[in-house]
C-alpha cells in the first residue's frame, strides 16, 4: 500500500493529474513486490524489486520514476521542512531480481502489458483483461525529469565528496 500511496502523492506534488486514471485503475494489488537485498538490515535498506511480469518495460519504467521522483520529494520537499520518519524504500533492480506472474488488473491501455506475457494467455482470459485499444502516454514532462537528473547527479557528487574526506571508497548502485 506504501508504494501505491506514494506514487499517488507524486502525482499530486508534482501536478501530474493525467497519470491518475492509470494508478487508479491498478491499485495497490498491482504494483510490484520488492525483497530485502539481504539477510542484513542496514539504515536504508536496500530492497530488490520483484519483476511482475504483465507489466511492460515502458510500464516499469514509468513507475520506478514515480519512486525516483517521491525519494527526491522526500528529500527534499518544496517549501517545507523534509517528511518525518523513515526515507522511502530503496528499491533496486537487480540481475538476481525475481520475476512473478502478479496479479494484472483488467481494463489498462495495451502497451501497458507486456507482449510476450500476453501470449501466454489464452484467449479467454486475454478478453478478461479487457485491454483497451491504444497506447498510453507515460510521458513526464520534461523539466520535472531534468531536474530529478540534476538533483541526482548533484547527491551522487555530494556522497562521493564526503567518502573521499573519510578516506572510504565504494561503488553506487543506481536504485528503482
Amino acid at each position: 500500500m506504501q508504494l501505491y500511496e506514494s506514487r499517488n502523492m507524486v502525482l499530486v506534488i508534482f501536478e501530474l493529474p493525467k497519470h491518475a486514471t492509470l494508478l487508479r485503475r491498478m491499485g495497490p494489488i498491482h504494483m510490484s513486490d520488492d525483497e530485502t537485498d539481504g539477510d542484513e538490515v542496514k539504515h536504508q535498506a536496500k530492497y530488490r524489486i520483484v519483476i511482475s511480469q504483465w507489466q511492460s518495460e515502458a510500464l516499469r519504467n514509468f513507475l520506478w520514476t514515480l519512486d525516483r521522483l517521491w525519494r527526491e520529494h522526500w528529500a527534499k520537499p518544496t517549501h517545507q521542512r523534509r517528511t518525518p520518519g523513515n526515507m522511502p524504500r530503496l528499491r533496486c533492480l537487480r540481475p538476481d531480481s525475481k520475476t512473478k506472474p502478479g496479479e494484472a488488473p483488467p481494463g489498462l491501455w495495451r502497451n501497458c502489458y507486456d507482449r510476450e506475457w500476453l501470449k501466454t494467455l489464452k484467449s479467454f482470459e486475454r478478453e478478461q483483461l479487457d485491454i483497451l485499444d491504444a497506447d498510453y502516454d507515460f510521458n513526464i514532462p520534461k523539466p520535472i525529469l531534468l531536474a530529478l537528473a540534476e538533483s541526482e547527479r548533484c547527491r551522487a557528487e555530494q556522497k562521493t565528496a564526503a567518502r573521499l574526506k573519510h578516506g572510504t571508497t565504494g561503488g553506487t548502485s543506481s536504485g528503482q
